[in-house]
């Protein structure tokens, strides 16, 4: 309970004059037990919302050097991108100093042997595609055929993750290019095909 109300003033207020406060959450990830885990997964990424110039980097490089921590981490990554495409509170500064460095970790992951992380990825990208469609629908468009089979289903996990039903900016733009995406029901690799049955946004 502690660490989802850390989580729920760090999202309203910036707690970066708490010293070392995202260290609270990570020294958690060891507890063994889940819902702690997951609860300071989503404490560190709703700090980062609070003040992304200071975590975001942070949980970024978190991601690349921490690797047993990793699906913990894409998660509090996760939250961060799912505020702003929920809130909008902070939206253009994630654009603009930081939407290149999360989509070049996140593409970076698609190929990971483990499901969980992939759909995590899968995730953030379908999330990110809200935001910035016309950054993010052309990129997934080309890993459509990368030689890849885990990319290219985190690419069609990712896009049915893109699709809600509120009317967005990434309609028009999706409206064009959905056939394409449609192609990935017809791969040759079962695991494509079994993934996007079986994911669910």
């Amino acid at each position: 309970m502690a660490l989802l109300c850390l989580g729920e003033i760090g999202r309203r207020k910036d707690l970066s004059n708490h010293v070392q406060i995202e260290n609270i959450a990570i020294e958690s990830f060891q507890s063994p037990f889940e819902e702690i885990k997951s609860a300071a997964s989503y404490a560190l990424g709703n700090i980062a919302v609070g003040n992304l110039s200071k975590y975001l980097p942070f949980i970024l490089d978190q991601i690349d050097n921490q690797q047993k921590k990793q699906y913990l981490l894409l998660h509090s990554l996760k939250e961060v991108i799912a505020r702003q495409s929920v809130d909008h509170t902070g939206q253009s500064e994630l654009q603009d100093s930081n939407i290149v460095k999360i989509l070049a970790l996140l593409f970076n992951h698609c190929e990971s042997e483990e499901e969980g992380v992939r759909n995590v990825v899968a995730e953030c990208l379908g999330k990110i595609a809200l935001i910035e469609p016309n950054k993010l629908i052309p990129a997934l468009k080309e890993r459509t055929c990368s030689p890849a089979a885990n990319t290219r289903a985190t690419v069609a996990i990712a896009i049915k993750y893109s699709i809600v039903e509120r009317p967005g900016k990434i309609d028009a733009i999706m409206y064009s290019e959905i056939s394409t995406f449609l192609m990935l029901i017809k791969d040759s690799d079962r695991v494509i095909l079994l993934e996007i049955v079986f994911t669910h946004p």
